[in-house]
């Protein structure tokens, strides 16, 4: 995704800042996430800003929860936004095939950091801004059968509209779609701590709904407030996000 969202760099470094986390998770004692390829990337290049290093255990534990996710539906894997994701290199998927979409700026980079290593089943990348919805719908329409889309540390950068665009954009007969979301207080307590940042949270499912989407699955992020939504809450409380497009009828 082109950076346009808090001035330049900024969505470059908040890759940077996840790749930084996994590095540091897999130096733990008893890591949650290994990641042995996230260090290469701090390599190359100046390092995320000091006042975005906050949120380590969110990004760490999102990580952990997709990783999960992953195993439990099958189809190709499409992350939109992959940013300097490595689960093709670290995770056994069974040889399924990834395809991974990003800006070009951050394809290039990815390519050559990790051109002598190779992962464990068939990739594919592809350079375009996800907020070009004709070319992100002619790039999905390449992938043939089931599919898990993946969405990342993505959402938190598109107003509310946006989100339901893009979930239009995703919908397809079957699929599913594995994202992060974040409240709104969250986003602006993220924000407050990287100036010139612009960050948005959901009030609502309403943008997946509408977009023809159902949650099947609501997995909580740490956050300050620990209860998870009810049966029938409309409130979003930060979290991964498991839905199904409805199937063709």
């Amino acid at each position: 995704m082109r950076d346009g969202t808090g001035g330049p760099g900024a969505v470059r470094d908040t890759a940077l800042l996840a790749a930084a986390f996994r590095a540091a998770e897999s130096r733990r004692p008893r890591p949650r996430v290994i990641d042995p390829h996230a260090q290469l990337f701090l390599a190359d290049g100046p390092g995320p800003p000091a006042a975005l290093r906050a949120g380590g255990e969110h990004v760490v534990e999102r990580t952990r929860i997709v990783d999960a996710l992953l195993d439990t539906v099958p189809g190709t894997i499409v992350n939109l936004g992959a940013g300097y994701c490595t689960r093709p290199y670290r995770l056994d998927l069974a040889g399924r095939p990834v395809v991974e979409v990003d800006s070009p700026d951050v394809i290039a980079t990815k390519e050559r950091v990790l051109a002598e290593y190779t992962p464990r089943g068939p990739v594919r990348r592809i350079g375009l801004d996800l907020r070009d919805h004709a070319a992100l719908g002619a790039a999905l329409a390449t992938v043939e059968g089931p599919v898990v889309l993946l969405t990342e540390g993505v959402l938190p950068y598109l107003p509310t509209d946006a989100v339901a665009a893009l979930g239009r954009v995703l919908a397809r007969p079957g699929a599913v779609w594995l994202t992060d979301v974040v409240s709104v207080a969250s986003a602006g307590a993220m924000a407050a701590v990287a100036p010139g940042l612009t960050l948005y949270g959901l009030d609502s499912l309403a943008p997946f709904e509408g977009a023809g989407w159902t949650v099947t699955d609501y997995r909580l992020l740490p956050v300050m407030t620990t209860t998870r939504p009810g049966a029938g809450s409309r409130d979003v409380v930060d979290g991964v996000l498991t839905l199904r497009a409805a199937p063709r009828v």
